[in-house]
């Protein structure tokens, strides 16, 4: 009976080996064979994977859980191994989208203060726009207009845009912490 299964098992360790010989020798007609079933197929591919959704979400959020310690190790391994070129490529993106990485900085930032509520960059830009694109405080147009919080962080004031007014870099750093509003009458309660 042992050799019986033995013998099976030689037979499937055979047949693997000879499988992944196969694939190995014959990579772009498997690809090419995948790609005309697909082309062929495609409604069918699409309802089996709408049923199939949760239980593949369910699956992958399973095996994340099961293997996160050694994702981890991994990662670090790879980012030790690639931190320059991580790096660099960082730092292309962020000089080649300043207003998004102005955004997560100042959503950081918020965040380390505790504040609640926050804006996006529609809104931000919606915001100068009804104000002509001026400083509130000085009037001044033409400038980089930056984010004041009317209420400070630091003071327990919210980052969402009702609490924001454009103010110019040098009224912004002049204003320092104090609660001041500089936004007309009729927008201040605005919320």
């Amino acid at each position: 009976m042992a050799n019986a299964e033995e013998a099976l098992q030689r037979k499937r360790e055979i047949n693997k080996r000879a499988v992944i010989k196969y694939r190995l020798s014959h990579v772009e007609q498997i690809r090419s064979r995948a790609r005309q079933y697909a082309r062929e197929h495609k409604e069918e591919i699409i309802a089996y994977r709408e049923k199939s959704r949760e239980k593949r979400l369910a699956w992958g959020r399973e095996y994340y859980a099961k293997h996160q310690e050694e994702r981890n190790v991994r990662f670090k391994e790879w980012y030790q191994n690639n931190r320059e070129r991580v790096m660099a490529r960082t730092n292309e993106w962020r000089r080649s989208h300043p207003q998004e990485s102005r955004e997560i900085y100042a959503r950081r930032h918020a965040r380390e203060k505790g504040a609640d509520g926050a804006h996006t960059v529609k809104e931000w830009e919606g915001l100068n726009n009804l104000f002509g694109h001026s400083c509130l405080a000085c009037g001044k147009t033409g400038m980089p207009l930056t984010r004041d919080h009317i209420i400070p962080l630091k003071s327990g004031g919210s980052d969402d845009i009702s609490n924001i007014q454009p103010l110019c870099k040098s009224c912004n750093s002049s204003k320092h912490t104090k609660t001041i509003d500089y936004r007309p009458i009729y927008f201040q309660d605005w919320t």
